[in-house]
């Protein structure tokens, strides 16, 4: 990965998070919410 596309993602996740954000928004994350929502199960 390198440290260049490291600091990219944490300085992703850091402003998403200061935007209020409870999770991550990458794509396996958010399959993963939708998919949990859709059989009820709660989110944590």
């Amino acid at each position: 990965m390198g440290e260049e596309v490291a600091a990219g993602m944490l300085a992703h996740a850091q402003e998403i998070k200061a935007q209020g954000a409870r999770y991550c928004d990458c794509a396996a994350c958010t399959a993963a919410h939708e998919l949990l929502a859709k059989h009820g199960r709660p989110v944590l």
